[in-house]
């Protein structure tokens, strides 16, 4: 996974596909929730938990969309971790351990 850099108060939709040995993973059931933190020892968020949407079970794609409510704050550099959970709640998580680079980083144009 490549770290993510999103521009301060922009919408974006984040898509991945989940693949285990090679195949695409059926993640149908599943549900899918991403947060970011500025260390790992904080104990809030700057990117409360959202929900993702799956958008081809079989094919294992699914996304999450950040919105200028998520987006509209302070550039910063933090981490990002993606969850799966089964229908029993059981979490995996997607992201390596520690997660993934978050860059929010400061509009040009609107300054």
């Amino acid at each position: 996974m490549n770290p993510v850099k999103v521009t301060k108060g922009d919408k974006v939709t984040l898509r991945y596909q989940l693949r285990e040995d090679g195949a695409a993973k059926d993640i149908t059931g599943m549900s899918f929730k991403l947060a970011v933190k500025g260390k790992l020892s904080d104990s809030g968020h700057k990117i409360s938990p959202v929900d993702g949407t799956i958008d081809d079970a079989a094919a294992g794609n699914f996304s999450f969309v950040l919105t200028s409510t998520e987006t509209d704050q302070a550039p910063f550099r933090g981490l990002m971790e993606m969850a799966m959970y089964d229908g029993s709640g059981d979490r995996t998580t997607i992201t390596p351990v520690g997660g993934l680079e978050f860059r929010l980083v400061e509009d040009i144009i609107d300054e």
